[in-house]
């Protein structure tokens, strides 16, 4: 497993989409952002959060005000559970983590096994 890298800053002629989670691809920012029952707009929010971004500056690179922000943030954190921009981290990457694990386990196995577990039959024993 390779371990991602950050990067530290994002220029504000750079897309705002691209920052701390540019190791996930578009198809993983969107498993993601389904997982936690995000909108694009939200998983957009929340990436740029996790890249340490401040209200101010969310609403400056994607053209709404901090207001919308804020608004957004408080819609995040009731879909997710956190109370806080740390906790939404731990969500947003025990999610991540979770996927990627669920995801190797089924590249181990054949793919006539399922994600069900072995049930007994009753007149097993």
């Amino acid at each position: 497993m390779t371990i991602p890298t950050f990067r530290s800053s994002n220029p504000s002629n750079a897309d705002p989409t691209q920052g701390a989670l540019s190791f996930l691809t578009n198809t993983e920012r969107a498993a993601l952002a389904h997982a936690l029952h995000l909108s694009p707009r939200e998983a957009l929010i929340v990436e740029l959060i996790l890249n340490d971004s401040t209200e101010h500056a969310i609403a400056a690179s994607i053209g709404i005000s901090q207001h919308t922000v804020h608004t957004y943030l408080d819609r995040i954190y009731k879909k997710t559970g956190a109370h806080s921009r740390c906790q939404l981290a731990i969500v947003f990457f025990h999610t991540y983590v979770e996927r990627i694990a669920r995801r190797g386990s089924r590249r181990d196995q054949p793919a006539s096994v399922t994600d069900e577990p072995d049930v007994p039959s009753p007149g097993d024993s």
